[in-house]
């Protein structure tokens, strides 16, 4: 390969361990649509109730981790959390749009929330899968969002109030940035 991009440092420790030092620390492609893009995607008439708290959950998790998701939707709202895991793409982007607070596991979601401008709380990971986390450390580090990752009920303590998302935005950009550079110098590289 002349050139290899992944989202997450332990990619490029991957990598390193593999004797290919021609890693390169890129944004994740759905950082290249604009805000714009995504709400043009969105629905008119959904069946989300704006201003609910939603949660999009991947995977079976354990019975601890259920808890810690059910304790912090409790903890935004006393009505229980919709649901969106089998919502269309549109009534997806939809309801994210709409929420006041989305809990996810899901890295793409996260970046729907970060790109939709909604407050957001990312689960950490368990078990066989806690190695996906690094993904959520990389991209929430990049905007200064670290706060937003619970793996402990205690943890939405530390949640440090709104986002700014007109920081986020311009910081969207320069993340956007690093995988637009890393196409435009290697797509040419076998010419």
């Amino acid at each position: 390969f002349y050139a290899i991009s992944v989202r997450e440092k332990t990619g490029l420790d991957i990598l390193n361990s593999m004797g290919m030092s021609n890693g390169n620390l890129t944004a994740d492609p759905t950082a290249l649509i604009t805000r714009d893009e995504y709400l043009k995607l969105c629905v008119q008439d959904s069946k989300f109730k704006p201003g609910c708290i939603s949660k999009f959950i991947l995977r079976n998790q354990t019975s601890e981790t259920n808890k810690l998701i059910e304790n912090i939707c409790c903890a935004y709202s006393k009505e229980k959390a919709i649901d969106i895991e089998i919502y269309s793409i549109p009534e997806w982007l939809t309801a994210i749009r709409d929420s006041k607070m989305v809990v996810t596991n899901s890295f793409h979601c996260v970046m729907m929330c970060l790109k939709l401008h909604t407050h957001f709380v990312a689960v950490l990971e368990n078990g066989t899968n806690a190695g996906m986390n690094d993904r959520f450390w990389t991209l929430l580090n990049t905007f200064g969002l670290t706060d937003r990752i619970v793996s402990d009920i205690s943890d939405i303590n530390r949640i440090a109030g709104d986002i700014d998302f007109i920081k986020i935005d311009a910081l969207m950009k320069k993340y956007s940035e690093t995988l637009e550079c890393f196409i435009e110098r290697n797509i040419h590289i076998n010419e």
